[in-house]
């Protein structure tokens, strides 16, 4: 994997501990993922030893998951480096560590589009589909009776 040339020092990449899913929430709400209201909760009980946050000096700066759902499948996710830290080296860190994690697993990840060829070229993901994303607002009409 490509390292980059701006390393930050310092850098460490940990388990990370429950109370701080939280922070993963956060991070993919400041992304507008628009996460699900347990989804932290729910996916560290599949897999508590699947969730890494990457610090320095004490402040918490990214996260990953690489959760192991049998012996043979994974999936990546809740991946999000804080916007100053990006371009950094962090990244290749925790994806470092989700590789490991996973072994020879089949792995899954869904991929932000702007990132899908930097995965692909560095990490050899291959794409299998593509998603499509629509946003709107309605106006909500409700009609009593029958």
């Amino acid at each position: 994997m490509e390292k980059s040339h701006t390393e930050i020092q310092g850098l460490k990449i940990r388990k990370m501990r429950r109370d701080e899913v939280e922070f993963v929430i956060q991070m993919e709400t400041g992304e507008e993922w628009i996460p699900g209201i347990h989804d932290g909760e729910i996916f560290y009980e599949t897999d508590p030893d699947g969730f890494f946050i990457a610090e320095v000096e004490g402040e918490t700066i990214g996260c990953v998951s690489a959760v192991a759902y049998d012996d043979s499948f994974g999936f990546l996710g809740l991946y999000v480096v804080k916007p100053e830290f990006r371009n950094k080296g962090v990244g290749v860190k925790l994806t470092e560590k989700c590789l490991e994690r996973m072994g020879n697993r089949n792995i899954g990840l869904d991929a932000v589009v702007e990132n899908e060829k930097k995965y692909q070229e560095l990490m050899k993901f291959k794409s299998f589909y593509s998603n499509l994303r629509f946003e709107g607002r309605g106006e909500a009409r409700f009609r009593m009776g029958l």
